[in-house]
């Protein structure tokens, strides 16, 4: 519930990040929730174009890179521990 909060509100769901003051837009351009919905709705209506779509697609990028790390990690050290038992 709190992650979902944090994406409905971030994410661009309860109300456009545009109206949002300029310094708060900056910080939440870095954040993943950007990314799940207003990024694509913006590159969709043209509102990101040229420079802006080259960083809003590395930025994507580097999320699913660093995501994919973690998880690949956590992967690898939970095969550390696990035990199987039975058939």
């Amino acid at each position: 519930f709190i992650v979902y909060s944090f994406e409905y509100f971030l994410g661009g769901q309860m109300f456009p990040i545009d109206i949002m003051p300029n310094a708060v837009q900056a910080v939440m351009k870095w954040l993943p929730f950007y990314y799940e919905l207003f990024c694509p709705i913006a590159i969709f209506l043209g509102r990101l174009s040229g420079a802006q779509l080259v960083q809003a697609l590395g930025i994507q990028m580097g999320w699913l890179l660093l995501t994919w790390a973690a998880a690949r990690f956590m992967w690898k050290r939970g095969l550390g521990h696990y035990q199987a038992v039975g058939g």
